[in-house]
């Protein structure tokens, strides 16, 4: 993780391995080149051990969690710490840069030309979400922590910002579609757009 200041200044760095408390995968394995036994030495801490180290001993207080699909990484973050606010490059890249092949992190370093990170790295992978960051910010006219408040409050959305529909107006879509992805894990925007479309047709 990394701490930055609200004009994206790196203010800090904090990396370590994390007992994870379960078994690595043989095809995680293969992506990142951690084993088992190299978590499992006694000096690896768990999650909440590493906070805490970072935190001088203390429980960190209130955060904003900002991360490439910030969903994923919130659902093993929030239990160990005060997230007061987030933010997902992911989101952002979806809708300041429509025009990218996809917007997975090692494409979209490659379309906007950003500086080689170590891949498949936790550090390397942070850095280049800050980078993308930088990127993004002026992009979307706001400043980081009009973002920030801005993503507290979901909006409407018009394009579908991924998927097969990817491009097509939202209520081109159809509804059995709409309907699926209200089940699965999808933005806090893109949730309240098609929950106000299905209150529109009742």
């Amino acid at each position: 993780m990394v701490e930055i200041d609200e004009h994206i200044n790196v203010l800090g760095a904090w990396e370590t391995l994390l007992r994870p408390g379960i078994p690595i995968t043989e095809g995680a394995q293969r992506i990142h080149g951690i084993s088992d036994a190299d978590v499992m030495r006694d000096e690896v801490p768990t999650i909440r051990g590493a906070l805490h180290e970072i935190g001088g001993f203390q429980p960190l207080g209130p955060i904003c969690l900002i991360c490439h699909n910030v969903r994923f990484d919130r659902q093993f973050l929030a239990p160990h710490l005060e997230i007061e606010a987030e933010l997902c490059t992911l989101e952002l890249a979806r809708k300041h840069l429509p025009n990218a092949p996809n917007h997975k992190l090692g494409t979209l370093r490659t379309f906007l030309n950003l500086a080689p990170q170590q891949e498949h790295a936790a550090m390397g992978d942070i850095m280049l979400v800050v980078d993308l960051l930088r990127a993004l910010v002026p992009l979307t006219g706001r400043t980081l922590m009009q973002l920030i408040q801005q993503a507290a409050k979901p909006s409407m959305l018009y394009v579908m910002p991924f998927g097969q529909y990817k491009g097509k107006p939202i209520t081109s879509i159809p509804v059995d579609y709409r309907n699926w992805l209200l089940d699965q894990s999808i933005s806090p925007d893109l949730r309240y757009t098609l929950n106000e479309l299905a209150k529109a047709f009742i």
